[in-house]
């Protein structure tokens, strides 16, 4: 990837509408798309502090924790699971920027109004800073273009719909954000930055978390292929990707861990493990890059012969040296997970699915994952196909766009991220359609017509209303109908059923109840720990965070096994209270007769040794735990462990 890039730029005339790239107006189309999208979910978001994901809550929490003075390398959670503690791997340098905006607002306002601003405008910052890479993206590659093709494909990408939307503070967006800076430095190839700037924000993602892990150590991959193929000739490129990743990582790993850390080995999250991968790459690549004079001497065919054997050796060898001296990890980060976790809850976390697994789940998968999956790569092809020549970083998108999508193959969470690098593939296809149909079409409306098909076919939201509309999700539409035959027929219902509900309890006003009472110990259901420490100044068993093993398990037995097991854990970890979050799906026929405590509380059974304390109409169900009443279970006063939730990262 040594030619010059401006010299390889799409030598494609302004097509109807084209117009020079106006930063200032990309971030005002930005801004007001986020807020026009996501109007309707804005005053429950600073209203009720209601936030999309578990996760969101307890990155607030940690924000709180640090702000009123818990150590700086201090990740645990001390509320939940007291007194030991939740073991969070979560990186400090996210919370910087939303105690930043907390602090910001707070000079204006009162704490909790300010936190609910800043968890709207932190992710409205950070889409903006998305599309304005992909924008810069865009034009690496294209002379001239309608830098609202840009915008439109990136706002309205699947991804950015759900990862950006306010109250969405968790650490993706940034990990997006950097995935897109790594695709600016693979298309600026012939400017001394760019191949640094994507080995700095390779490091960074993993210093800030792995959830993209699979979808990096394919795009190495395909840097040392594209050395091998002789199209990074001198291996420039391999050197600074490696002295990028080299630097990012030495300056950010202090700023992770205390020194007395810094030797600690862990596979599931950013530790010596991953510094140490890091910098062998880094040094792998510096060996490839300094044989590469010797490996361009010979014919064309025998110099890459010669360098796919030189890569696959230094590889191995990479692998081997990782291997021998993390062996540990040879079966990815879950391997210290236990068998009985692993199949109890891991497994089922939507996110570490495969697509085909997700089909199951979700049949609307094969038209929003698969056949968007393959529009993608037909349109990506299209442009490689005709510009694979002389234009160099489009071969590096349609690359990363192809990996990306093996990745989700493995990983559906890998094309959250890696769906980015289609948008520059279709800009430039949109470009390249109306330059075909406008030449050969007589009526411009007609042209125009077949145009925006093209445009749109292109957009993923009409893959997931396809797959909405041909595979529609049934499975709360029983709840709904036995909600509105029981209010016709007279008989109590709570409103809640009647009307849409999201998927676990995130407002303010349905803690409301649960905070007025005296602080106690809860044991809520698997989504709704977080939020009962950001709402309320109770104790929790756990939260969603898969190193919390025995408190998930702990959790899945006191809901959904018999009533002897919550009578148990009731006393082992002197509970006060037990807060439930109604899914609105336990009552159906095919629960009856079921002995998980869970199915009790939505039929209003509790056992005796449980007090109702929240109206009979709320959804978190509030319960006092009468300790007199366990008996046969004395207390222990065994509070270690720690609970995950549904949606582990």
């Amino acid at each position: 990837m040594t030619s010059g890039i401006d010299s390889a730029r799409l030598s494609v005339t302004a097509a109807a509408g084209t117009v020079p790239v106006s930063w200032m107006r990309v971030v005002l189309w930005t801004v007001l798309f986020q807020f026009a999208w996501n109007w309707q979910k804005l005053p429950n978001v600073v209203g009720q502090g209601a936030m999309p994901d578990n996760d969101d809550f307890l990155r607030l929490q940690q924000v709180r924790d640090w702000i009123a003075g818990q150590g700086w390398y201090d990740l645990v959670q001390h509320r939940m699971d007291p007194p030991v503690g939740a073991d969070i791997h979560w990186s400090r340098l996210v919370d910087v920027p939303i105690a930043a905006l907390i602090a910001l607002f707070g000079a204006f306002t009162d704490t909790a109004t300010a936190e609910r601003l800043a968890m709207v405008v932190w992710p409205t910052l950070l889409l903006v800073a998305a599309v304005l890479v992909v924008v810069a993206v865009c034009r690496a590659i294209i002379d001239r273009f309608n830098p609202l093709l840009a915008v439109m494909f990136t706002v309205m990408c699947f991804t950015a719909l759900t990862e950006f939307a306010p109250g969405r503070i968790d650490h993706h967006s940034i990990q997006i954000l950097l995935f897109c800076l790594t695709l600016l430095g693979l298309v600026n190839p012939a400017r001394w930055w760019g191949h640094l700037l994507a080995g700095a924000a390779i490091a960074a993602s993993i210093s800030i978390g792995l959830d993209a892990i699979l979808l990096i150590m394919l795009v190495l991959a395909w840097l040392g292929l594209d050395w091998a193929l002789m199209r990074d000739r001198d291996g420039k490129g391999l050197m600074r990707v490696g002295a990028g990743m080299a630097a990012a990582s030495l300056i950010l790993y202090p700023l992770n861990f205390a020194p007395a850390h810094w030797l600690v080995a862990r596979c599931d999250a950013n530790s010596m493990v991953y510094l140490v991968a890091l910098w062998a790459v880094a040094s792998a690549f510096a060996v490839l890059a300094l044989l590469s004079p010797r490996l361009s001497a010979a014919p064309p065919a025998r110099a890459i012969a010669a360098r796919l054997g030189a890569g696959l050796m230094v590889g191995l060898a990479t692998v081997g040296v990782l291997y021998l001296m993390f062996p540990h990890c040879a079966a990815g980060p879950y391997a210290s997970v236990s068998a009985e976790l692993n199949e109890r809850w891991l497994v089922n976390v939507n996110e570490a699915k495969g697509l085909l697994a997700k089909t199951v789940d979700f049949p609307e998968f094969w038209l929003s994952g698969v056949a968007y999956s393959l529009v993608l790569l037909a349109v990506g092809a299209a442009v490689a196909w005709r510009y694979w020549r002389e234009r160099p970083a489009v071969i590096a998108l349609f690359a990363t766009l192809v990996l990306s999508i093996v990745a989700m193959l493995i990983q559906y969470r890998a094309m959250r991220v890696g769906v980015f690098a289609s948008i520059p593939l279709s800009v430039i296809f949109a470009t390249m359609s109306w330059q075909w149909l406008s030449a050969r079409m007589r009526r411009p409306a007609l042209a125009a017509a077949a145009q925006v098909v093209l445009v749109v076919a292109m957009m993923s939201p009409v893959w997931f209303v396809a797959g909405g509309l041909l595979f529609p999700d049934q499975r709360f539409a029983p709840v709904v109908q036995r909600a509105v035959e029981d209010k016709a027929a007279g008989r109590p219902v709570a409103q809640w059923k009647t009307t849409p509900f999201y998927l676990f309890c995130n407002e303010a006003g349905q803690y409301d109840f649960l905070a007025s009472l005296p602080a106690g110990h809860v044991m809520s259901d698997l989504n709704s720990g977080p939020a009962i420490l950001v709402f309320t100044g109770h104790t929790v068993v756990g939260g969603g965070y898969h190193r919390n093993e025995r408190a998930i398990l702990d959790m899945l037995d006191f809901f959904e096994t018999d009533l002897d097991a919550p009578r148990r854990l009731a006393a082992e970890r002197r509970l006060d209270y037990v807060a439930w979050c109604d899914p609105g799906e336990l009552d159906a026929p095919k629960y009856e007769g079921s002995p998980a405590l869970a199915v009790q509380l939505a039929a209003g059974t509790e056992p005796d040794w449980l007090e109702r304390l929240s109206p009979a109409g709320d959804r978190l169900q509030v319960f006092r735990v009468h300790r007199e009443r366990l008996a046969g279970h004395p207390a222990h006063g065994a509070q270690g462990g720690m609970i995950a939730s549904s949606r582990s990262r």
